[in-house]
């Protein structure tokens, strides 16, 4: 039973609950379950990933209790397997068909999952799954509708297929629709469905940028040094993150590690990337691959980086990116070196140092010299008023239920 005054809050995310690294989608579920009762529905494995081991899910359909923040919890919904459907070609009617058909299973899931839980009434919030629960049609329609994106989903094969088609077309069913940085929202603004109208009005839709957890990276202060970096010499330049195929600067984190080979290049975090270039970092010497963390181990290594990076390339995907990582680096207290990859990256200019990857050599010491523990106050400051607890808040606002501390600004209006 949900013992909070607000209605329940139904996420359907594409990020698993058991993932590899941080999401918006967790933080901010996580956040929200301190004000009421939050169902977080992963997206399902399809019946091929089933059938080929590639499903990352370690558990079996059903609800799980998990972990919210200041001791609050989230009840995970694993829903069982589904049609694949998205190798098939864009706009084809037979896609469309099985697409309504897969959202037929998956409402029929929920809606029983749903009934035997007694939720009642509920706000939903679809979290970059565009071509998912096109159609919400549970126990009883949702008091508001929101769609969520946090990445440009033409600059990535899998996404860009069929999703721009339909996040116009989820736009145009919600109420509210939120991006995770400036860019995005420009490009929610924009959408109009296949007969031209336009998907959603500019006063509906917002930004709400990324943020961190307040409880892993402000409170815990006394970690030891990890034992794996205690070989590894100063300086160390480190990253935190997913290492995948669209968003790191490879090709310049390999010419910067063979200009300062002095430099020690730490990076923590999944290899989602090729096998030739992970080839080309092992033989490095000063590059350092050490693998996945838990979240809450990162803080340790972050705080024994002399700098923190976020040596994202230059291109359309990360235009449109608003670092959940920069938050985490500032309430850290290190210098941050990073290229100016977005408008977003850029609004941190005062905060930390922007140049291009081929200039970093030359950075590396006035990064360090210049981090004052003035700008250290500064960074750590701007960092705690970018917590996920904000931005849940902010979300109750922008949804019509005003909390006792929504007296913050609200985000950013398109």
């Amino acid at each position: 039973m949900n013992t909070s005054t607000l209605p329940d809050i139904v996420f359907y995310a594409m990020q698993p609950w058991e993932n590899e690294y941080p999401s918006p989608s967790l933080g901010l579920a996580r956040a929200l379950a301190v004000h009421t009762r939050v169902w977080y529905v992963s997206q399902p494995p399809t019946w091929r990933d089933v059938l080929t081991g590639s499903s990352k899910r370690s558990r079996p359909a059903g609800v799980y209790a998990e972990r919210g923040e200041q001791d609050s919890t989230v009840q995970v919904v694993e829903l069982p397997a589904i049609l694949p459907v998205n190798a098939l070609p864009p706009s084809s009617k037979i896609y469309d068909i099985l697409r309504a058909r897969v959202d037929v299973a998956l409402n029929r899931s929920l809606r029983q999952v749903m009934l035997e839980h007694g939720v009642g009434d509920f706000l939903w919030i679809n979290m970059f799954a565009p071509t998912q629960f096109v159609t919400v049609d549970l126990h009883r329609p949702a008091l508001s509708r929101t769609y969520y994106t946090i990445d440009a989903l033409e600059t990535n094969w899998y996404t860009g297929r069929h999703g721009p088609r339909y996040e116009a077309i989820q736009c145009a069913h919600s109420d509210m629709a939120l991006g995770t940085g400036s860019q995005l929202g420009k490009l929610l603004v924009s959408y109009t469905t296949d007969d031209g109208t336009v998907s959603i009005a500019p006063d509906r839709v917002h930004v709400l940028p990324n943020a961190m957890a307040a409880d892993i990276y402000l409170e815990n202060t006394d970690d030891p040094e990890p034992a794996d970096l205690r070989g590894i010499p100063h300086p160390r330049v480190g990253f935190v993150g997913n290492l995948d195929d669209g968003r790191i600067d490879y090709a310049g984190l390999l010419a910067f590690a063979k200009t300062r080979p002095d430099v020690q290049l730490v990076f923590v975090g999944p290899w989602n990337h090729d096998a030739a270039t992970k080839q080309a970092f092992d033989a490095t010497p000063n590059i350092h691959l050490l693998g996945r963390r838990d979240q809450r181990e990162c803080p340790a290594y972050l705080r024994n980086y002399d700098i923190c990076m976020i040596p994202f390339a230059i291109n359309d995907q990360t235009a449109a990116i608003y670092p959940l990582k920069i938050n985490e680096y500032l309430a850290i207290g290190k210098p941050v070196l990073a290229t100016p990859f977005s408008e977003d990256i850029q609004d941190f200019r005062r905060n930390i140092t922007l140049a291009p990857i081929e200039d970093w050599g030359k950075l590396v010491e006035v990064t360090i010299d210049g981090h004052t523990d003035a700008q250290r106050d500064a960074n750590v400051k701007r960092a705690s008023e970018n917590t996920w607890a904000d931005r849940a808040v902010q979300f109750l606002d922008l949804a019509g239920y005003a909390t006792a501390r929504s007296l913050q600004p609200s985000p950013q209006t398109i």
